[in-house]
């Protein structure tokens, strides 16, 4: 483990590392879990549960604990999660006979998680996780090179559990079988094809293998140490990466990284391989896929040994970072907001403009009509109301004219008649 330092969340002990690749990959898997508590699921579904162990386990060895919220999501659809949730989920993935994931190194992982943070009282189902893990190794099933992943990379993981579990007779067993695996070349096979070509990289069996020797207290002098690493050596890249299937590079160069960093002086082999990873993570952090990302970020945490001050601290860290996010969007917001107003502005500028014109070329009008409009107006107004007056006038005269005619007319009629008769009483 090389440059232990711890990163000091607020005032950062080392000048920028808070803003290091390894700050970003481990932000990004605090971004990605989803609502259910693992990781991965969106990439390789069946990966979900190993991947989640993996990352449960990086978290714990950053100092979290199962109680330490974080903020997950974007600011419109922010939520929090716990470490507590991701255990809850693992717990659930044990079937009831026991088996976990895919495979046994999938249980082996698992079950080093669980051990190495004294999480038994948290898994209902650990003693059938333990009793199914035990009886693989019973059968040596971790030998039948059927599955992909079975050899000597899942032997090597077995043994580092039943350290763990203080089962020195079983993992001694187990190494004692390793060591004969090795090639003359220094490097270990898995599972083969039909026509002998590798399932996976020997550059997975033998990393791990050689994390295995180091755990056992084999040093950088041990011959069988020696041919390993130099393997390793003469299969890396120029660019610094170890290849087998494209879409793995990632996964197998970490482990090459892991493995080698624990050499006590860190050969040039492991700095381009360092230079390489960085160059893969993306602007987010996430470097190929989640299972990639998580690979990363435990070789990051292989050479460097950083290590939050507490576990609250690196929830603050990530916290901080969503937090500038969300305060980034809501400035674009504002910027857009700011760029309407501006466009209404100019708008409103120009009607104003427009409106200055109109008043400079009538300015002396009421209404919008000239002075020389309201005088004919006026006198047209003037005239109808004289025309009225001679037009009422007119009428009124004919008016009484009628009816004197008519008072004339009842006068003459009443004389022609002569006295009304009498009736014939009185006569």
């Amino acid at each position: 483990m090389h440059n232990t330092h711890e990163i000091g969340i607020g005032t950062s002990i080392i000048p920028g590392v808070n803003e290091s690749k390894y700050a970003s990959v481990v932000c990004f898997l605090l971004d990605s879990v989803d609502e259910t508590g693992r990781w991965g699921g969106s990439d390789f579904e069946n990966w979900a549960p190993v991947v989640t162990a993996l990352t449960v386990d990086l978290l714990l060895n950053l100092g979290f604990d199962l109680e330490t919220s974080w903020i997950v999501g974007d600011a419109g659809s922010a939520r929090t999660h716990n470490l507590k949730k991701s255990i809850q989920y693992l717990n659930s993935s044990i079937s009831s006979d026991g088996e976990f994931g895919e495979d046994i190194w999938d249980s082996a992982k698992l079950g080093q998680m669980i051990l190495r943070h004294s999480l038994e009282d948290e898994f209902s189902r650990w003693n059938a996780l333990k009793s199914s893990i035990s009886n693989s190794i019973k059968r040596r099933s971790y030998r039948s090179r059927v599955d992909t992943w079975e050899g000597p990379g899942t032997m090597a993981a077995l043994i580092s559990y039943c350290e763990l579990l203080r089962n020195e007779t079983e993992a001694a067993s187990i190494f004692s079988e390793l060591i004969q695996l090795q090639s003359d070349t220094g490097e270990f096979h898995g599972s083969q094809s039909e026509h002998g070509n590798d399932l996976a990289s020997p550059v997975w069996h033998t990393a791990q293998v050689l994390l295995a020797f180091f755990n056992r207290g084999l040093t950088e002098k041990d011959e069988r140490v020696a041919k390993s690493v130099e393997w390793l050596e003469k299969t890396q890249t120029p660019e610094g990466a170890w290849r087998f299937f494209h879409r793995y590079d990632v996964y197998f160069t970490c482990y090459a990284i892991m493995a080698l960093s624990r050499l006590p002086k860190a050969p040039t082999s492991l700095t381009r391989a360092l230079s390489w990873l960085d160059d893969q993570v993306s602007s987010n952090g996430k470097v190929a896929d989640e299972g990639g990302s998580i690979m990363a970020a435990l070789a990051y945490f292989s050479y460097h040994g950083h290590k939050f001050h507490a576990s609250l601290e690196g929830a603050e860290y990530h916290n901080a970072r969503k937090l500038g996010v969300y305060c980034t969007s809501l400035l674009e917001e504002l910027s857009e907001l700011q760029s309407e107003n501006s466009i209404l502005g100019s708008e409103l500028s120009n009607r104003k403009e427009k409106l200055e014109v109109f008043e400079r070329r009538f300015g002396d009008a009421d209404f919008g009509v000239t002075t020389k409009q309201v005088f004919v107006v006026g006198l047209i107004v003037a005239i109808l109301f004289s025309v009225g007056i001679v037009a009422g006038s007119k009428v009124l005269d004919g008016i009484l004219y009628r009816e004197n005619q008519n008072k004339t007319n009842v006068s003459v009629e009443s004389s022609h008649l002569g006295p009304a008769p009498k009736n014939q009483d009185e006569e």
